[in-house]
């Protein structure tokens, strides 16, 4: 009878091994280019580092590509090429996933624009600048999940959505991450929080009862009292989108029997007008000089972004993602002339996890930024 049980024993210890050596790992695979000049960095040495060690698994070739297999869930890359300065990048992967990553280098003390992306991760509020070169956690030392970060005009100070079990509340933050201040409590569904650049009026959208129905409606709140006030609502309210000069507000709303479209008013949430219907539009942004709107719409089968000039609306695409893929939520950058999107696809692959992609609007093209985000502020 021992032995018998043994055998199990064996027989099961033996099944479990193959199991863990069965395993699925991960791919990765990169292209690096000196952000200054796209142009690839041949020859960069590429480690992987852990906790016992940092060794060289390979060199990119002279596209500036190079492929890893066999990778685990969490690892540590480090770039070193003659000329420019050292890379670091740490990822999280799943079990047979094949990511597919842009990453960018830059000569030692290369002056970057100035203009940090805010964005959340794993609950996060995370910082980086247009190459995706240097990402810090913002908000690491508090409890709870962190969202929706938007920028004040100047960009000193961010606020951002916190939840801690029982309770839902908007913070604010210096831009190096110190502390901030309480501004008020929020409904646990509030999301999508956006700081007129005036500097007084945050506004956000939440899931509001009314004698129709549940509906998601537009809030204003006061910066400084954390009062609330309602400033949109009786149909589906989402995406709002404050211009740069803050007079209006932007924002997508459904009403029943008919598609998305694009609505604007003023500051205080009157002299509603229709931007753009029968598009099945999402996901406004407005242009630094006021006079474009780039927006997501799936109307013509996977998301892609559009641009519309508020002269002559007639949109024009921008993205044409793959089967499978998708492209939303679209934010221009200060001068106007690139745009900041979430995105699955890299390269034209479609990828398991979303990423901040920039399209430039002169050349067309566009690259990752970094990847595992999403809730940009620009």
């Amino acid at each position: 009878m021992r032995a018998v049980v043994w055998l199990i024993g064996l027989a099961l210890a033996t099944s479990a091994c193959a199991l863990r050596q069965a395993a699925p790992t991960a791919t990765l695979q990169a292209e690096v280019k000196d952000f200054a000049t796209g142009q690839p960095v041949a020859g960069a040495a590429v480690r992987l580092v852990d906790a016992q060690q940092s060794r060289e698994i390979t060199t990119t070739d002279a596209a500036g590509r190079f492929a890893i297999t066999r990778l685990g869930e969490k690892v540590t890359l480090e770039l070193a090429a003659a000329g420019k300065a050292p890379l670091r990048r740490s990822l999280r992967l799943a079990p047979g996933e094949e990511r597919d990553l842009d990453l960018f280098m830059v000569a030692p003390g290369a002056a970057l624009p100035d203009d940090t992306i805010l964005f959340e991760r794993g609950g996060h509020v995370f910082r980086t600048d247009p190459a995706g070169l240097a990402v810090s956690d913002l908000t690491a030392d508090l409890p709870g999940v962190h969202a929706s970060p938007t920028w004040n005009a100047d960009r000193t100070q961010f606020a951002f959505i916190q939840r801690i079990p029982g309770r839902a509340q908007v913070a604010t933050r210096y831009a190096d991450g110190s502390p901030g201040r309480f501004v008020g409590d929020v409904p646990d569904s509030t999301s999508q929080l956006r700081w007129n650049p005036e500097g007084r009026v945050l506004v956000f959208a939440y899931a509001a009862r009314t004698p129709k129905g549940q509906f998601s409606e537009l809030r204003a709140m006061d910066v400084f009292s954390g009062a609330h006030r309602d400033l949109v609502g009786g149909q589906e309210e989402r995406d709002p989108a404050w211009s740069r000069d803050g007079r209006f507000l932007a924002w997508a709303r459904l009403i029943p029997g008919r598609t998305w479209e694009l609505w604007s008013s003023g500051h205080d949430g009157g002299a509603n007008r229709i931007l753009l219907a029968s598009y099945n539009a999402r996901e406004p942004a407005w242009s630094p000089d006021g006079k474009r709107v780039a927006f997501s719409s799936n109307r013509e089968g996977d998301y892609n972004l559009y641009e519309m000039a508020l002269e002559a609306p007639r949109p024009r695409r921008l993205t044409l993602v793959p089967p499978g893929g998708w492209a939303r939520r679209p934010l221009y950058s200060p001068l106007g002339d690139e745009i900041l999107f979430e995105t699955n696809v890299v390269r034209g692959a479609v990828q398991e996890v979303p990423n901040l992609s920039a399209l430039n609007l002169r050349t067309g093209r566009w690259h990752e930024v970094v990847d595992e985000a999403r809730e940009a502020a620009w």
